[in-house]
């Protein structure tokens, strides 16, 4: 029986199995799930995921006592975190961590722990899109990677145990009104093998038109609501690494993809009002991680995701 000391060797155990396994689907899973777990396999723990939630006395004490999410703390409940059993706590400030001062770039293309980066030509930029690829180099790509290897071992083949098929993205900007997209990850795979092929990452400038925190990358004005785009990004290189490394990834469920990107940086701050409805509806627990769903998913699958990963971990 699989034996681990902590959540996050848990889900290293489980993030390498879909690493190395030729298994697709569910078959995959169940193979993640055997491997990290006592669990027969993904349907066996997403039920006892929903047994514990129908038999907490409340939707607070089931998170609290089963998944170890803390809404009432700082820690973001991301898996390095002191929720999930890490020796510090990470905030949404420090998720991140950037040190020192922004860089300017003025090239094309630059390479971080194994990952080579492409991005626009400074004369097609912005001024405000500058300063995020500024950014980017100077810090939000290299620690989200190392925030990426420290969490699940996935790494772009700056170590040896890398099983990534592709090692550069491009990276491009777009202006969506009102989609409330920060930025996505899109990839492109073998139809014969199922391997990734091609990986690039859009940010969204209708949000990050402005900033009042450059360093964690916090909207301004009417959007200054929503994430860091730091931590957004950390989610967005999550799913990079996940199709880089992973055979048949866009054949995994969606709440898995989403959950595992969210539990990077923790969403305890930015979905607690989510995490509480589920929490306390165990018919909308459930459909939130439907193991049939491959696609685009619903907004609960994200916060249903990242529970049941914080569930499985323990």
């Amino acid at each position: 029986m699989p034996a681990f000391s902590s959540g996050q060797e848990v889900i290293k155990a489980f993030m390498r199995s879909l690493d190395n396994t030729t298994l697709k689907g569910q078959a995959a899973l169940d193979q993640a799930v055997q491997a990290c777990s006592n669990f027969t396999g993904i349907g066996d723990l997403i039920n006892n995921f929903i047994s514990d939630c129908q038999n907490a006395a409340s939707g607070s004490a089931f998170l609290k006592n089963y998944c170890g999410i803390d809404l009432d703390n700082e820690d973001t409940g991301a898996i390095t975190g002191s929720d999930a059993g890490g020796s510090t706590v990470k905030n949404a400030e420090d998720i991140v961590p950037e040190t020192g001062s922004m860089q300017n770039f003025t090239g094309t293309t630059f390479t971080k722990k194994g990952l080579t980066v492409t991005v626009p030509r400074q004369s097609s930029m912005t001024a405000h899109q500058k300063i995020i690829v500024n950014g980017l180099y100077s810090w939000w790509v290299e620690e989200s990677l190392n925030l990426i290897e420290e969490s699940y071992g996935s790494n772009f083949g700056f170590s040896s145990n890398s099983s990534a098929t592709v090692k550069d993205i491009d990276f491009k900007f777009t202006n969506q009104a009102y989609s409330g997209i920060l930025a996505t990850t899109w990839h492109w795979r073998d139809t014969y093998t199922g391997v990734a092929t091609q990986l690039e990452m859009e940010v969204n400038t209708y949000y990050c038109n402005s900033f009042t925190d450059s360093i964690n990358g916090q909207p301004g004005g009417s959007n200054s609501d929503l994430w860091y785009l730091d931590r957004t990004l950390a989610h967005e290189f999550t799913h990079a690494a996940m199709a880089a490394n992973i055979t048949n990834f866009y054949a995994l469920p969606q709440f898995i993809k989403e959950g595992m990107a969210e539990l990077t940086h923790g969403i305890d701050d930015a979905r607690t009002w989510v995490l509480n409805k589920l929490a306390n509806n165990p018919t909308a627990l459930r459909a939130s991680v439907n193991i049939d769903d491959t696609g685009t998913g619903t907004n609960d699958c994200y916060a249903g995701g990242f529970g049941f990963h914080r569930r499985a971990d323990r």
